[in-house]
């Protein structure tokens, strides 16, 4: 009888280390996914800049967007 205590007293405790550093690992990305957006401006910031390709008045890049998307209407 104490040889199937000690055999269940160590594969519980082993298991709960292994469970306890799994639940670790979920609150640590889960904390990360909190602070998503945060942390991505941080890493990649410059992915999140749009480079302008040139330089036109409004009533021509009006012109040009209708042109390639008829009936879309640019709102002020």
């Amino acid at each position: 009888m104490k040889v199937g205590r000690r055999a269940l007293r160590m594969w519980h405790r082993w298991f709960g280390l292994a469970a306890g550093l799994w639940l670790l690992l979920l609150a640590i990305t889960g904390s990360a996914i909190t602070y998503y957006e945060e942390l991505d401006h941080a890493l990649n910031g410059d992915l999140r800049r749009i480079a302008r390709r040139f330089e036109a008045p409004n009533a021509q890049l009006s012109a040009m967007v209708r042109a390639v998307q008829p009936g879309f209407a640019i709102q002020p």
